[in-house]
């Protein structure tokens, strides 16, 4: 990309219902993902970039030849204004139907007509598709659990039993634990638990098989993939698993940002924070579980696959800049990747300022560096007198100076 005096990220976000706003409305309360929205604006000005919201459809967009509509921060508030067309996108728009996903490709069609573009981070394909590249690192194997595409409701009874413990069912193109659902055979009768679409937990209880293969008919409305169901619950029972969100930093290497156990709200067979789930300290939660040692060795063993992950996931899909791999966890200390996401949120380190901050500059620092703009100068964790340098360092060392940020990996 030619360099840019000043270079123009617009951060795409879904669009909002046609019962939530309509276009025109110049100063919206609240956009999607709007705390850290808000801090990508307040930090790029910082770092001397154009930094606005657009809504990923073309209507909202409002394209002319030079310019589009978008939304920055004036006076703490967001207010519609006309931007330059942008050098660079960061999609977090998830699409989550066709016609959404429809509008946002006719968008970036129409930009791209307009001026050359440049995409943030990659996207990934559905979850068979992603598992099926993650295979071909033989040292990623052990770690991933078998996942094939859902044949149908037919094949329910011949699942339960291969799976003893049950069968996970999910959307391949499923997003924040939506839609999942695991069935689990005992005594003679038959439970489905999980959450639908909506995102509302559901939970049925069946005699017999086909009175579950039938309401698992009537559920299942998109392609969906089958895994067994692993026991991945903490202690007190709830389910749980392990978010690493993996970025480059402004030298294009990849780093873990940080690192958060998420453990589910009672009852749900999710830990998703979007369906009730609550994110810890990865290191404090794993040290009172299995002791400081093993921690320190499941932190890393979580990084070094992490690492692998996306090297791999890039060699299939292209470039990225991030990544959240989700990791399920057995009472044994077994560790299990169970997904990659393009489009990671950062709500599991709200309560970690230090890691909260480097997860929203990361962006900024991509968006710099292939804009050819130069490196950020921005500190990527606000500094005390208490700060202690980690250069050099090793990951144990790392993490114990940013317990859960981890900066340095060596596989």
């Amino acid at each position: 990309m030619r360099a840019h005096a000043t270079p123009a990220l617009a951060i795409l976000a879904r669009p909002p219902s046609p019962s939530e706003e309509q276009p025109g409305e110049s100063s919206p309360s609240l956009l999607p993902e709007d705390r850290f929205c808000r801090e990508l604006c307040r930090m790029g000005a910082e770092l001397g970039m154009i930094v606005y919201v657009v809504y990923a459809h073309p209507a909202w967009a409002a394209l002319s030849e030079t310019e589009l509509t978008g939304y920055a921060l004036q006076g703490g508030r967001w207010t519609e204004k006309r931007w330059p067309l942008p050098d660079l996108v960061y999609d977090r728009a998830i699409g989550a139907n066709p016609a959404e996903r429809q509008a946002k490709a006719g968008l970036l069609k129409q930009l791209a007509e307009r001026k050359p573009l440049t995409p943030l981070n990659g996207s990934l394909p559905g979850k068979l598709a992603v598992y099926e590249a993650l295979r071909t690192d033989q040292r990623l194997r052990p770690a991933l659990p078998p996942t094939f595409a859902y044949p149908g409701t037919s094949s329910l009874q011949r699942l339960a039993l291969r799976f003893p413990r049950g069968v996970f069912l999910k959307p391949d193109a499923g997003y924040q634990g939506r839609g999942a659902i695991a069935i689990t055979a005992r005594d003679g009768l038959w439970r489905a638990e999980g959450r639908t679409i909506g995102n509302a937990a559901v939970a049925r209880t069946f005699t017999n098989a086909a009175a579950c293969a039938a309401w698992c008919e009537r559920f299942i409305r998109a392609a969906y993939i089958a895994q067994p169901y692993l026991p991945l619950r903490n202690e007190s029972g709830a389910s749980c698993d392990i978010r690493s969100l993996i970025q480059k930093d402004e030298r294009g290497r990849w780093r873990i940002t940080g690192i958060a156990v998420r453990e589910g709200a009672p009852g749900s067979v999710t830990s998703n924070l979007h369906g009730g789930g609550e994110a810890k300290d990865a290191a404090a939660v794993l040290a009172a579980r299995f002791g400081e040692a093993a921690a320190r060795r499941l932190l890393l063993r979580t990084a070094r696959l992490s690492l692998r992950a996306s090297r791999a996931l890039e060699q299939h899909f292209g470039r990225f800049f991030e990544l959240g791999l989700d990791f399920g966890l057995e009472a044994s200390g077994r560790l299990w990747l169970l997904e990659a996401n393009a489009k990671p949120g950062r709500m599991s380190f709200y309560a970690r300022p230090a890691i909260y901050r480097l997860a929203v500059l990361r962006p900024l620092q991509a968006a710099m560096r292939l804009a050819g703009a130069g490196r950020t100068v921005l500190s990527p964790v606000p500094l005390s007198s208490h700060h202690r340098s980690t250069r050099g360092s090793t990951y144990t060392q790392q993490a114990r100076y940013h317990r859960g940020c981890i900066q340095e990996v060596h596989p």
